[in-house]
Protein backbone atom coordinates (compact mmCIF):
# COMPACT_ATOMS: atom_id res chain seq x y z
CA UNK A 1 0.00 0.00 0.00
CA UNK A 2 2.83 2.61 1.13
CA UNK A 3 4.83 2.05 -2.17
CA UNK A 4 1.37 2.89 -4.10
CA UNK A 5 1.20 5.55 -2.60
CA UNK A 6 4.75 6.92 -2.74
CA UNK A 7 4.18 5.99 -6.80
CA UNK A 8 0.98 8.16 -7.04
CA UNK A 9 2.87 11.24 -5.57
CA UNK A 10 5.88 10.34 -7.88
CA UNK A 11 3.48 10.65 -10.86
CA UNK A 12 1.49 14.12 -9.40
CA UNK A 13 4.62 15.56 -9.16
CA UNK A 14 6.05 14.44 -12.20
CA UNK A 15 3.43 15.88 -14.33
CA UNK A 16 2.76 18.86 -12.84
CA UNK A 17 6.78 19.74 -13.54
CA UNK A 18 5.77 19.08 -17.25
CA UNK A 19 3.57 21.67 -17.38
CA UNK A 20 5.63 24.68 -16.04
CA UNK A 21 4.41 28.00 -16.48
CA UNK A 22 6.26 30.33 -18.86
CA UNK A 23 6.59 33.08 -21.08
CA UNK A 24 4.27 32.44 -24.45
CA UNK A 25 4.32 34.51 -27.54
CA UNK A 26 1.24 36.15 -28.90
CA UNK A 27 0.35 38.37 -31.98
CA UNK A 28 -2.58 40.60 -32.63
CA UNK A 29 -5.59 39.39 -33.80
CA UNK A 30 -5.23 38.93 -37.46
CA UNK A 31 -1.46 38.21 -37.67
CA UNK A 32 0.23 34.95 -37.66
CA UNK A 33 3.59 34.20 -35.57
CA UNK A 34 5.97 33.13 -38.44
CA UNK A 35 9.68 31.62 -37.20
CA UNK A 36 12.36 33.24 -38.88
CA UNK A 37 15.93 31.83 -38.93
CA UNK A 38 18.37 31.96 -35.98
CA UNK A 39 15.89 31.22 -33.52
CA UNK A 40 13.14 34.57 -33.94
CA UNK A 41 9.74 34.69 -34.79
CA UNK A 42 7.66 37.65 -36.27
CA UNK A 43 3.92 38.18 -36.52
CA UNK A 44 2.67 38.23 -39.89
CA UNK A 45 -0.29 38.64 -42.03
CA UNK A 46 -0.26 38.92 -45.74
CA UNK A 47 -2.41 41.87 -47.08
CA UNK A 48 -2.56 44.29 -50.28
CA UNK A 49 -0.92 47.54 -50.70
CA UNK A 50 -0.64 50.15 -52.79
CA UNK A 51 3.10 50.04 -54.45
CA UNK A 52 4.17 53.57 -56.05
CA UNK A 53 5.91 52.42 -59.19
CA UNK A 54 6.64 56.13 -60.72
CA UNK A 55 5.43 59.22 -61.54
CA UNK A 56 2.69 60.15 -63.86
CA UNK A 57 4.88 61.05 -67.44
CA UNK A 58 4.47 63.42 -70.10
CA UNK A 59 3.69 62.62 -73.70
CA UNK A 60 6.42 62.54 -75.83
CA UNK A 61 9.52 65.36 -75.00
CA UNK A 62 6.74 67.21 -72.62
CA UNK A 63 7.73 68.29 -69.66
CA UNK A 64 5.13 69.02 -66.19
CA UNK A 65 4.03 72.52 -65.35
CA UNK A 66 3.42 73.95 -62.02
CA UNK A 67 -0.56 74.22 -63.28
CA UNK A 68 -2.76 71.37 -62.48
CA UNK A 69 -6.02 70.52 -64.37
CA UNK A 70 -9.29 70.95 -62.73
CA UNK A 71 -9.36 67.30 -61.15
CA UNK A 72 -6.17 68.07 -59.62
CA UNK A 73 -4.04 65.97 -61.78
CA UNK A 74 -0.70 67.43 -63.51
CA UNK A 75 -0.21 69.16 -66.84
CA UNK A 76 2.30 68.93 -69.42
CA UNK A 77 3.64 71.01 -72.02
CA UNK A 78 6.33 69.64 -74.99
CA UNK A 79 9.41 71.11 -75.64
CA UNK A 80 11.03 69.80 -78.64
CA UNK A 81 9.55 72.87 -81.32
CA UNK A 82 7.77 76.05 -80.82
CA UNK A 83 4.60 74.04 -82.14
CA UNK A 84 4.96 71.62 -79.50
CA UNK A 85 5.33 74.04 -76.72
CA UNK A 86 1.70 75.76 -77.11
CA UNK A 87 0.62 72.11 -76.70
CA UNK A 88 -0.52 72.05 -72.95
CA UNK A 89 -2.70 69.15 -71.71
CA UNK A 90 -2.68 66.15 -69.19
CA UNK A 91 -0.26 63.92 -67.67
CA UNK A 92 -0.52 60.31 -69.81
CA UNK A 93 -2.58 58.05 -67.81
CA UNK A 94 -0.65 55.65 -65.55
CA UNK A 95 -2.06 52.77 -67.99
CA UNK A 96 -0.38 54.04 -70.57
CA UNK A 97 3.23 54.07 -69.40
CA UNK A 98 2.91 50.90 -66.56
CA UNK A 99 0.62 48.58 -67.83
CA UNK A 100 -3.28 47.95 -67.31
CA UNK A 101 -2.97 47.05 -63.65
CA UNK A 102 -1.22 50.76 -62.77
CA UNK A 103 -3.85 53.86 -61.37
CA UNK A 104 -3.11 57.20 -61.28
CA UNK A 105 -2.32 58.48 -57.45
CA UNK A 106 -3.18 62.44 -57.70
CA UNK A 107 -1.20 64.55 -55.21
CA UNK A 108 -2.49 68.08 -54.81
CA UNK A 109 0.46 70.44 -55.60
CA UNK A 110 2.76 67.61 -56.16
CA UNK A 111 3.80 65.19 -58.75
CA UNK A 112 1.36 62.72 -59.10
CA UNK A 113 2.52 59.13 -58.47
CA UNK A 114 1.15 56.27 -60.38
CA UNK A 115 0.43 53.04 -58.16
CA UNK A 116 -0.39 49.04 -58.52
CA UNK A 117 -1.85 46.84 -55.90
CA UNK A 118 0.37 43.65 -54.35
CA UNK A 119 0.05 41.08 -51.95
CA UNK A 120 2.86 42.14 -49.50
CA UNK A 121 3.59 40.23 -46.09
CA UNK A 122 3.00 43.05 -43.11
CA UNK A 123 4.86 42.74 -39.56
CA UNK A 124 2.88 43.28 -36.74
CA UNK A 125 3.82 43.60 -32.57
CA UNK A 126 4.71 40.59 -30.82
CA UNK A 127 4.48 40.48 -27.15
CA UNK A 128 4.92 37.72 -25.00
CA UNK A 129 2.67 36.56 -21.47
CA UNK A 130 3.40 34.22 -18.81
CA UNK A 131 1.08 31.42 -18.91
Amino acid sequence: MRSHLIAALTTLLLASAAHAEGPVAVCETGFAIKTLAGNKAACVKTQNVDDDIGPRKCAADGRRTSTEASDGGDMCQGTATPLNSMLVGPALDCKLSYGLDARNKLVRNGQDRCVKTVRREVRGDISVRNE
